[in-house]
């Protein structure tokens, strides 16, 4: 079963954002979500995530997801306090504040995907965040750390991502992106780690 995540790709800011506040966190406590230049794994803004349905085709799925993708403007979002989440003590979050181009666009995402070419066994997805590291100990330094964060970085979205599922929830690498639609020039160039969809990786910079 392959198990896909088509999220929102994260500006280099928001990217070392999360790098720093996963290093601080893994300074305190084991986490099972490593975001560094030498991981996989990449930050991101989940849309919609399940199982690929083996009757259809990744070109079938990319080709609705662009169309999709080409409907969305880039999106700049706003970061709430980065906490730890209450039902499983371990996920550290930051959570999307309200924005009603992303929920349309994520309410868009599981009409058109969900059934067709994905099947999920998440009833309800989460409201839109960003997962920040995986924690089993020491929750409370963790979270006495977190409340001493006071600059948060506003959230430039102009790309879409499909990637490969790993541990915890985390994406690893991409293997297609997608432009969002009506791009200035002054989109900033993301850095990904991209797979093959049989999963061998290889850095490539994404064109500006």
């Amino acid at each position: 079963m392959t198990r896909l995540n088509i999220h929102l790709a994260v500006d280099e800011q928001t990217v070392e954002f999360c790098r720093r506040v996963n290093a601080n966190t893994r300074g305190i406590a084991k986490s099972a979500i490593v975001f560094s230049e030498k991981s996989p794994m990449i930050p991101h803004i989940t849309l919609v995530m399940g199982d690929f349905v083996p009757s259809q085709t990744f070109e079938a799925l990319t080709r609705a997801t662009e169309m999709l993708a080409q409907k969305v403007r880039p999106l700049t979002l706003k970061l709430g306090q980065p906490y730890i989440d209450p039902l499983t003590g371990r996920f550290v979050l930051c959570n999307i504040e309200e924005h009603l181009a992303l929920t349309e666009l994520r309410k868009m995402m599981r009409e058109t995907l969900l059934g067709m070419y994905l099947t999920t066994p998440y009833a309800n997805p989460r409201e839109p965040h960003l997962t920040l590291a995986h924690i089993y100990t020491r929750q409370e330094k963790v979270q006495s750390y977190l409340q001493t964060i006071n600059e948060l970085p506003e959230v430039i979205c102009s790309q879409i991502e499909i990637s490969h599922v790993g541990p915890k929830g985390a994406c690893v690498g991409y293997l297609f992106a997608f432009d969002l639609a009506h791009q200035g020039e002054g989109r900033i160039p993301l850095r990904r780690r991209q797979l093959s969809v049989g999963g061998n990786p290889g850095f490539v910079a994404m064109p500006g």
